[in-house]
Formats: structure tokens, C-alpha cells, sequence
């Protein structure tokens, strides 16, 4: 008989429920939400229409997009280290894919310095 409650079995549901737990928190209702949008609306401070703003948040999608691949490329690169068994040349692979992932994450993060302050110092000026 196999146990039904070992790590094995349980680590999936673990991971699960650490992913969807800020979902869970960002959809439970805050009070005055609602009061919020309705200042917003009748003001008009948040015009979602700009095209400035709207090119801002598909710089920062992408740029966050890019980021994410990156993280990914390191960790796949690091469990095939892990599993590489000893062999030169998976061991080498991997090293190598994750110094060119640490650089291009750091490449990343420049960029998006970079763009944060010339998209900041041009919706500050056309405002």
C-alpha cells in the first residue's frame, strides 16, 4: 500500500496553491473599491486612453514577459546540471546557458531602468 500523504503527492498541491493564493487575495472584495473608480471616472485623472501610457504598459508587458524567460532558462539550466549525471558536456551546456541567461537578465534589467525613466520623463512633460 502506497502512502497517500508524502511529499511526492504532496508537493504539487503545495506549489498550486502558492500560485493561486495572491489570486485568491487580489480577487476577495476590498471595501471602497468601488468609491475609488467612481472618483476616478467623475475626475478624469486616469485617462486610459493616452497613448503614451498605453505604450508605457506594453513596454513594461514585454520587458516582464522577457524577464520571466529568462528566470526560466536559469532554472531549467540548473535542474540540468542537476541531472546532468556527471557528464562533461551536459554540465558545460548548462553552465554556459546559465551565464548567458545571467547576463541577459542583467541586460533586461538595465533596459527596463532605462525605459521606466525616459517613459517617466515624458509623461511628466506632456502632463
Amino acid at each position: 500500500m502506497t502512502k497517500l500523504f508524502n511529499l511526492k503527492n504532496l508537493l504539487p498541491f503545495i506549489l498550486l496553491l502558492c500560485i493561486a493564493m495572491p489570486v485568491f487575495a487580489a480577487v476577495s472584495g476590498v471595501p471602497g473599491i468601488d468609491e475609488l473608480s467612481k472618483i476616478e471616472d467623475k475626475t478624469g485623472l486616469l485617462n486610459h486612453d493616452d497613448p503614451l501610457l498605453l505604450t508605457a504598459k506594453i513596454i513594461r508587458t514585454v520587458l516582464s514577459f522577457i524577464g520571466l524567460v529568462f528566470i526560466v532558462l536559469i532554472i531549467w539550466s540548473g535542474i540540468e546540471w542537476l541531472t546532468s549525471n556527471g557528464s562533461p558536456d551536459k554540465i558545460t551546456k548548462a553552465k554556459n546557458r546559465i551565464i548567458h541567461s545571467v547576463i541577459g537578465l542583467i541586460i533586461l534589467i538595465a533596459a527596463f531602468g532605462i525605459s521606466e525613466f525616459v517613459l517617466s520623463a515624458i509623461i511628466d512633460a506632456a502632463t
